[in-house]
């Protein structure tokens, strides 16, 4: 019976210490996976970080480019504007030049009647 008991006991040892080697081993595994775990996380956060400054960059282009824009197209407003006035300003002038104009041909045709006269 004592002897049944040991080599009962020697398997159990045997299974214990079987069950121990392999919990280290999937201990270790688990380890592992974390690390690659942790190594991929922090590579997704590199990516995701780059990806955000690449973001915020084109934001500042887009916005930059914008005021840019607005600013050319206020000159381009502004310089219409001016040219609009000149031209009401020129207009001016050519009817103040034809009613001269008008006035002095009726000046001269009735200067030209009293001579003939």
């Amino acid at each position: 019976e004592i002897e049944r008991l040991q080599a009962a006991s020697a398997a159990e040892s045997q299974r214990a210490a079987g069950a121990e080697a392999k919990a280290s081993q999937l201990e270790q595994e688990a380890e592992r996976l974390r690390s690659g775990g942790n190594e991929a996380l922090q590579q997704a956060e590199a990516a995701l970080a780059s990806t955000r400054e690449e973001v915020e960059r084109l934001k500042a282009e887009a916005a930059s480019k914008a005021a840019g824009d607005e600013a050319q197209q206020q000159q381009l407003q502004a310089e219409i504007e001016r040219l609009q006035a000149a031209s009401a300003a020129d207009s001016q002038l050519a009817a103040a030049a034809e009613a001269k104009a008008s006035q002095l041909a009726e000046a001269a045709l009735a200067s030209t009647r009293e001579e003939v006269e």
